[in-house]
């Protein structure tokens, strides 16, 4: 099972929902966490040991192209649910 979690940016809102990861991986173990944020956050984010994938997208620099082809190699995940935190 495969679950895409949506939280792009604002310090404070990422590092608060990061705490979901826990509740996640308790209720199944075997979920695959991939998840989405600003590239300015990446770096709070990528070591997580809860995230098994880590989508970093150029939001400031305003590159749509970039961006454009990371979600659509992510869509390739055909995840089971997204969620937006």
């Amino acid at each position: 099972m495969k679950i895409a979690i949506v939280r792009l940016s604002a310090l404070g809102d990422i590092i608060q929902s990061a705490v979901v990861l826990q509740f996640i991986k308790n209720f199944k173990k075997d979920i695959e966490i991939h998840w989405f944020v600003d590239e300015k956050f990446e770096g709070i984010l990528k070591n997580h040991p809860l995230i098994d994938k880590l989508y970093a997208l150029p939001l400031k620099d305003k590159k749509i192209l970039k961006s454009l082809k990371i979600l659509l190699k992510a869509r390739k995940n055909n995840y089971n649910a997204v969620i937006d935190l």
